[in-house]
């Protein structure tokens, strides 16, 4: 277990604190259960970005194009 000290916004963490209370009830950990949960979260979506991202600079192979020009995909003539 690890012991972090932070700094927020007076707002943020009433905001925070109230919506733990509404999900978890006011139980002692719950505060530090959300925060791991909302931590685990933006870990998981920076690593999925990550993943996308280096998917655009390395590009896809879609197999043969069926199309060769967007005219052609939208019916435009």
């Amino acid at each position: 277990m690890t012991t972090i000290t932070i700094n927020v916004q007076d707002t943020v963490a009433q905001h925070f604190r109230k919506r733990v209370h509404q999900l978890y009830g006011k139980k002692k950990g719950n505060l530090g259960k959300a925060i791991a949960e909302a931590m685990q979260e933006w870990v998981r979506k920076k690593e999925h970005l990550d993943t996308c991202m280096l998917l655009l600079e390395k590009g896809v192979n879609m197999g043969k194009l069926k199309y060769s020009t967007r005219d052609e995909i939208y019916d435009r003539s």
